[in-house]
């Protein structure tokens, strides 16, 4: 059993466990995402230029039949707000929390707005960077990702003891 930091009673969240969690709450984000463009903003997917095997040329083709940045930014902000809405609620995303994961600090307590903001902003910014925050977990001792380590966030299986993550350490080493 892999345990966080070696604190009692507490499980880390596996990685696989974490990236199809991730994965699935990126696909809600996306679909409720494309049902706003659609049913609030009125945007018509039907006119999309043709599409050939060379994708970069098509996404800069796209760029120009369409006004883009305006998309990007909003699909930015409403991620950032998606993670972090939940995060406050639910301690995590929804599927990740139906896999019963949960994010805390080093204490245990609940992360707050700008820890997650940050946590956020982290992972959106790794994952563009050729996936560094997921493959930091393939050689982090506790299997962390590379934004939870700078956000000061664990994400670990079931509830955490009214006790905190540091009096656990304590009283291991006692």
């Amino acid at each position: 059993m892999s345990t966080v930091s070696g604190h009692v009673a507490v499980r880390a969240a596996s990685v696989p466990l974490r990236l199809l969690g991730g994965m699935l709450d990126l696909c809600l984000f996306v679909g409720g995402f494309v049902a706003y463009l659609v049913f609030v903003e009125h945007h018509s997917f039907g006119n999309l230029p043709p599409r050939y095997w060379n994708y970069l040329d098509y996404v800069v083709d796209l760029m120009v039949a369409f006004d883009l940045k305006p998309l990007l930014i909003k699909g930015f902000a409403g991620y950032v707000l998606f993670e972090v809405f939940f995060g406050l609620i639910m301690r995590n995303t929804p599927f990740c929390r139906l896999f019963g994961m949960r994010f805390v600090t080093a204490r245990g307590k609940r992360p707050l707005l700008f820890r997650l903001f940050f946590k956020t902003l982290f992972q959106i910014l790794f994952s563009f960077a050729g996936l560094f925050g997921i493959l930091f977990s393939l050689i982090h001792p506790e299997k962390r990702m590379l934004h939870d380590c700078l956000s000061g966030c664990y994400c670990v299986m079931e509830d955490v003891k009214a006790s905190s993550l540091i009096n656990d350490a304590d009283t291991l080493k006692s």
